[in-house]
């Protein structure tokens, strides 16, 4: 598979950028400027690569992210026992409820 830019991914499916932004809830002048010359925003990196079917990778959407590392954290998060939904319910940061009982023994 050949790994292509965004804006030649675009041109080849006759997407346009207003499309794309409202794929990804963005304006389309985000687009554009991505189209021309500035990086795209590590965020939405992964999002294009899988919705261009890795056309379009994340290492060709931004060159400053690890994304080796991004991915094999990802895949020992997700391999590892109870993945990631069984350790968001074990984690320790769990924060009270604002206006409970803590704050009206401080009145």
């Amino acid at each position: 598979m050949l790994v292509m830019k965004l804006a030649d991914y675009l041109a080849k499916h006759k997407i346009s950028q207003a499309a794309l932004a409202a794929h990804l809830k963005i304006t389309q002048g985000r687009v554009w400027q991505w189209l021309n010359g500035e990086r795209v925003t590590p965020k939405y990196c992964p999002e294009i690569e899988a919705w261009s079917n890795r056309e379009v990778t994340c290492e060709e959407l931004n060159d400053t992210v690890n994304w080796s590392y991004v991915r094999e954290s990802a895949q020992s998060i997700a391999g590892s026992p109870g993945g990631v939904t069984e350790r968001a319910a074990a984690s320790d940061d769990v924060q009270p409820p604002v206006g409970g009982a803590s704050d009206e023994k401080r009145k």
